[in-house]
């Protein structure tokens, strides 16, 4: 068996698709995998044969000098330099990622593909020497990642497993022209990519019935796996005097973080007590911090990573996830569930979760009532005392976390049972 994995993010350690993937594929022999990506973004672990990548700004290039994109990471390179992996994945790069978000950003980067020649000499002669037998496609907004599956599949005659853990297909339709068109044509792009896909994995039980629904596709769910080890040890503290909050405050998460930061303002307030909340973020547009501005418990911390964010994590008080409550954010994340939700359940730690009950990550969350939830603010600020204050609740709820860790988040388990769906589906083919 040998794999081609075709994503947007190269597997690593310092992105959350990136540790989505090697958490997957951690079970996976070096031998038996290969990756095909777009961001320019260098792997901090050498999980895969070989790695291909096809940037945006290579596809740009060759519309205008003539020169066909794509190449092959130079591996000795790569990996003899680890110092310097994050300052091509970094913060100029990922800004602009995040920020491309309009309908007609999206349709000219997908013409703009469709116009380059990035199924050149390069590619064809990478995949005689790597010999894929099957494709893992992660896919997203973008249509031409899905062409280049398709294209491939095609050309070697390989199959197609398609990984789901962000819906983009089963949207509300958009008020403005440009955003109806793009979904209309990423929904065409999925239904002919699911003519195709021979089994779905799906990262929920939502998106693996709606997805089923709708393609009858062969589909299991696989959760994301716990970067951690799984703790069979609770680790709470007698006296805890902060949540720490890790990652992405976009799309009205940093709404939600107000709130719990003026819940813990009146908690302070009123108790006499100097409670924290502290957020781990690169976010740096002036727009979205403000919203958090004047909430005295608010702490804002550096963006930390590899062994930064694991020695912060782990001494955290209490862990915290957060949701928007907003139509549109809810409708976007209805069917996704967090990949900091396994670092949380397993960590052994408290963890405290605010957000709509209608959206995956809250329901994993309540049906193995394995977390302090708040799905109203009215109800808040009387969980977050829980948190800090109820120690019999607290144990009783991080020992359900981690039954619930050990049963859908163990990350060798998980990526065994992804190498048995893919050794079946090869023998089937």
């Amino acid at each position: 068996m040998k794999v081609l994995i075709i994503s947007h993010n190269v597997i690593s350690t310092t992105n959350n698709m990136g540790k989505t993937l090697q958490s997957l594929f951690s079970e996976f022999r070096k031998e038996e995998l290969c990756q095909l990506f777009i961001h320019p973004m260098l792997p901090d672990i050498d999980m895969c044969s070989s790695y291909y990548c096809i940037s945006d700004e290579e596809v740009l290039h060759s519309m205008f000098f003539g020169k066909k994109p794509g190449h092959v990471l130079d591996k000795e390179s790569v990996f003899e330099q680890q110092k310097n992996v994050k300052n091509f994945s970094s913060d100029t790069y990922e800004n602009a990622r995040k920020n491309n978000t309009s309908s007609m950003k999206r349709l000219l980067r997908d013409f703009m593909w469709k116009l380059s020649k990035w199924d050149n000499q390069y590619l064809e002669q990478w995949l005689k020497t790597e010999k894929p037998t099957c494709i893992f496609l992660a896919p997203g907004y973008a249509k031409f990642i899905y062409d280049i599956a398709l294209a491939i599949s095609e050309k070697l005659n390989i199959p197609i497993i398609t990984y789901i853990c962000d819906d983009y297909y089963f949207l509300k339709e958009p008020k403005r022209f440009l955003d109806k068109l793009q979904l209309k044509l990423l929904q065409k792009k999925t239904d002919e990519l699911f003519q195709k896909t021979v089994h779905l994995i799906a990262i929920c039980e939502e998106i693996k019935t709606t997805y089923v629904n709708k393609f009858g596709t062969e589909a299991t769910v696989i959760m994301t796996g716990s970067d951690f080890e799984v703790e069979n040890d609770i680790k709470i503290k007698s006296n805890p005097t902060s949540l720490s909050y890790f990652g992405n405050i976009r799309c009205n998460r940093n709404i939600s973080l107000a709130e719990v930061g003026r819940a813990l303002d009146e908690i302070n307030q009123q108790e006499h007590t100097e409670y924290k909340l502290k957020i781990y973020t690169s976010e740096k547009d002036s727009n979205i911090l403000s919203v958090l501005d004047g909430i005295e418990s608010v702490q804002m911390c550096e963006f930390v990573i590899g062994d930064e964010f694991r020695k912060a994590f782990v001494s955290s008080d209490i862990l915290l996830h957060v949701e928007a409550f907003d139509e549109e954010n809810m409708d976007l994340v209805k069917n996704s569930i967090s990949t900091k939700i396994a670092d949380c359940l397993g960590s052994g730690l408290p963890f405290v979760a605010y957000g709509p009950e209608c959206v995956a990550s809250i329901k994993h969350l309540l049906r193995c009532e394995c977390a302090v939830i708040a799905t109203k603010r009215e109800d808040l600020k009387k969980s977050i005392l829980v948190a800090l204050k109820d120690r019999e609740k607290i144990v009783r709820v991080v020992e359900k976390a981690n039954k619930t860790a050990i049963k859908y988040h163990r990350k060798k388990q998980q990526s065994l049972k992804l190498k048995k769906i893919l050794n079946e589906v090869e023998c089937f083919e």
